[in-house]
């Protein structure tokens, strides 16, 4: 008997591709972010002028990329989704005859 039940293991495995992928766009978004906005003032420095950036100008690349990310990730989950199984080794077992080892 497994300590867990497939349901959650199931969600455990498709959960990590979820945050990896989440986690990435959070920070590349931040630093394309702050890249975007450096580049536009050293721009605007060479002539001199006075520029403006406001909140929306910075956000809009983390909204655009999270929500196309969101998607993706929404449609990889309902159409096929990552499923955990376990392949114990029959050589690797303890003295009850339990498996002690497996691979993927």
């Amino acid at each position: 008997q497994e300590p867990m039940s497939e349901q959650a293991l199931d969600a455990g495995c498709m959960a990590t591709p979820w945050l990896v992928s989440i986690g990435f766009t959070t920070a590349f978004s931040a630093m394309f972010s702050k890249l975007w906005r450096i580049g536009r003032l050293h721009k605007a420095s060479a002539s001199f002028q006075k520029v403006t950036i406001k909140w929306h100008h910075v956000m809009l690349p983390f909204v655009v990329l999270m929500t196309l990310n969101v998607a993706v990730l929404t449609t990889w989950t309902i159409t096929t989704p990552l499923q955990w199984t376990r392949s114990p080794q029959p050589s690797r077992t303890d003295s009850f005859g339990r498996s002690i080892e497996s691979y993927d």
